[in-house]
């Protein structure tokens, strides 16, 4: 089974309008990076489904699922954002997260900052050619993989799977 890393290098450059090696290179170094992420990006994830969920209830869209939004946020985007590629996202997603811990520090997490993340890891995602539909399957699956893991707890308090372990 081809990896994560070696799918979003396939997908990059097969759907990228102008595949430059530079980008390609720099999407895989800054694969390693979101990994070390990844646990913060899940709490990203789950706090851009309760403000969304929130958001439609307050709006009357009660209806929308999360993913509607996100196709109507996106389709947005890329109106508003014509020139925008997955590294100027990456980029601009980095400052999200760096407001993120700003409100974290402070004490008082903001709901709206993990929803800018979200909607940059997401613009960043589909415009690597990455479709919702894709990336929620990635989703269960990864969870599904995770369930099977063992975790440990590290010194700065994160947690990391066992190296090492096929599963």
């Amino acid at each position: 089974m081809k990896s994560f890393e070696d799918f979003l290098i396939e997908v990059f450059i097969e759907r990228s309008e102008n595949p430059n090696p530079e980008h390609v290179q720099n999407a895989a170094r800054n694969y390693e990076k979101m990994r070390a992420m990844f646990p913060f990006i899940d709490a990203v994830h789950h706090a851009s489904i309760e403000a969304a969920q929130r958001y439609s209830d307050q709006n009357g869209k009660g209806n929308q699922s999360l993913f509607d939004l996100e196709k109507e946020r996106f389709q947005w985007s890329q109106r508003t954002f014509r020139a925008a590629s997955p590294s100027g996202c990456l980029f601009h997603l980095r400052r999200e997260i760096k407001e993120i811990d700003a409100s974290l520090n402070a004490g008082n997490p903001d709901p709206v900052e993990f929803a800018d993340a979200q909607m940059m890891l997401w613009d960043t995602m589909q415009r690597c050619g990455i479709s919702l539909d894709e990336m929620f399957q990635a989703f269960r699956d990864k969870f599904e993989k995770n369930k099977r893991r063992k975790w440990n707890q590290q010194p700065e308090g994160h947690y990391e799977h066992e190296r090492g372990i096929h599963d």
